[in-house]
């Protein structure tokens, strides 16, 4: 059961953030906080699903090697692998994801 979810007690609330610097005052919806909250945990469990299911950086032979060399295998393994052999579609791919987010 996800606790950060939208809901309706939460309807009529909002959250004000006072801006110093423009001296201007902004109102959210703590639903829509909680949707970013929560499209944001879905879409990193989604990706990180994505990194350990990988067929070349979660074989076998990946783990084995990762365990003689004394490397937690994991996803960041899989993000350090995929920077050395895709160094350029790593980069797109990092930026589209921070330009949605």
């Amino acid at each position: 059961a996800c606790i950060a979810h939208p809901n309706q007690w939460f309807s009529s609330r909002s959250v004000e953030y006072n801006n110093v610097v423009k001296d201007d005052t902004q109102q959210y919806s703590v639903n829509d906080c909680l949707s970013v909250v929560t499209i944001s945990v879905r879409c990193f469990f989604l990706f990180r699903t994505l990194l350990l299911t990988s067929e070349s950086f979660s074989s076998p032979r990946a783990i084995r090697v990762c365990d003689i060399h004394s490397i937690k295998h994991g996803y960041l393994f899989v993000i350090k692998s995929f920077i050395q052999t895709h160094p350029l579609w790593t980069l797109m791919l990092g930026f589209s994801f921070s330009v949605l987010m």
